[in-house]
């Protein structure tokens, strides 16, 4: 409300469809983020990713004082998100079932170490 105020008394001449869109983007993603973090607060569910956008979603605010490229930082939400489907997909589609079943050259030392015979000297 804040920023909106500072835009109509010093920028008026900025403002445009574009970027009032933006504006009800900002708007939705802490109405949003804000009554996820109630159910999930409620349900004893995790909301941490909520938490994380709503940051996100200040920060760009402020950052709103100086520069309108601040909306830009939003691109890091769906990259993120696209990040989490490919990792889903590797770990669990395209891994190899048997890829664990080999036994690594650590744990084998391990297992070596494990049964070494140790002789203790008796005075």
């Amino acid at each position: 409300l804040v920023y909106i105020i500072f835009l109509f008394y010093f920028r008026y001449n900025l403002i445009t469809k574009y970027i009032f869109g933006l504006h009800c983007l900002l708007f939705f993603c802490y109405y949003y983020c804000i009554k996820s973090i109630h159910y999930g607060l409620t349900n004893g569910m995790n909301y941490t990713y909520y938490t994380d956008v709503l940051i996100l979603s200040f920060c760009i605010n402020i950052g709103l004082f100086f520069s309108f490229k601040f909306f830009y930082i939003y691109i890091i939400i769906p990259l993120y998100a696209a990040y989490q489907i490919i990792s889903f997909i590797f770990k669990y589609f395209l891994s190899s079932p048997f890829g664990s079943a080999e036994p690594s050259k650590r744990m084998e030392k391990m297992e070596k170490k494990k049964n070494k015979v140790v002789y203790k000297t008796v005075y």
